[in-house]
């Protein structure tokens, strides 16, 4: 469940989170159809399903991607979660238009259909404001010391997350330490060390420049070492190291 709200997910487990709230929602369109005397088939079960649920839990994945911020603060990217819940409130109405209403929709009735659409995208806000806060709070309850840590922060160049280990880089030594890297994350926020991807941590003092691209950004370190920023830390890689980025 912590994957689920802390980070973003990865495909195979948003797979998997998919088909179950496809699942759940197709058993209470059946079970609510037969209650009220006009059972559905399974097939307008899953339908609804596929409108009514599906479309805000991409929104949600998606929206902390552009959102990821381990101070727990969104109003850099308030824009970016508008748009991201506009838009999937609009794909909402025109799959459910496509599926039942074959392009019949009046004006009013599509009205209706996105007025519908407010709830599901103030509960994604509701959860975009709450989960993060929920984490620092139990982040900070969590007794955490860099001790645990084979080296000094100030001695490591980055992490990478290789297997069940972590690859600790230090100038010429590379060091292999069982840890997690939400955990290493944890212990070396507070040492100006940022994650810059799923499987990257790095110390903001080795940065030499973040290069921009137009598919994928990259950090650059003072030993010369390349590291990809992930598409989900992006937008908060960008306002710690381009200074053209306001936050």
């Amino acid at each position: 469940m912590r994957a689920v709200l802390e980070r973003p997910m990865s495909p195979r487990l948003a797979w998997a989170v998919g088909v179950i709230i496809l699942s759940a929602g197709g058993i209470y369109c059946i079970a609510y159809s037969c209650l009220s005397g006009r059972p559905d088939g399974l097939g307008i079960a899953i339908q609804w399903a596929v409108v009514s649920l599906l479309p805000w839990l991409a929104a949600f994945e998606l929206a902390k991607r552009v959102n990821y911020d381990p101070t727990g603060s969104w109003k850099a990217n308030w824009w970016r979660v508008a748009a991201i819940l506009a838009l999937t409130a609009a794909i909402s109405v025109l799959m459910q238009e496509w599926l039942w209403a074959d392009g019949q929709y009046s004006g009013r009735e599509v009205a209706i259909a996105f007025l519908r659409r407010v709830p599901p995208a103030a509960l994604v806000c509701l959860l975009l404001i709450i989960v993060p806060m929920l984490q620092l709070r139990v982040e900070a309850s969590a007794p955490s010391s860099a001790a645990e840590l084979p080296l000094l922060p100030q001695q490591i160049d980055w992490i990478k997350a290789g297997g069940n280990y972590l690859e600790i880089k230090a100038g010429q030594r590379l060091i292999l330490h069982r840890m997690t890297m939400a955990s290493a994350e944890r212990l070396l926020r507070q040492h100006n060390f940022v994650r810059v991807h799923r499987s990257a941590l790095v110390n903001t003092e080795r940065v030499r420049k973040l290069e921009r691209g137009k598919i994928a950004d990259e950090i650059l370190l003072d030993d010369g070492t390349r590291l990809k920023v992930g598409g989900a830390y992006r937008a908060f890689v960008e306002r710690t190291f381009d200074p053209r980025v306001k936050a």
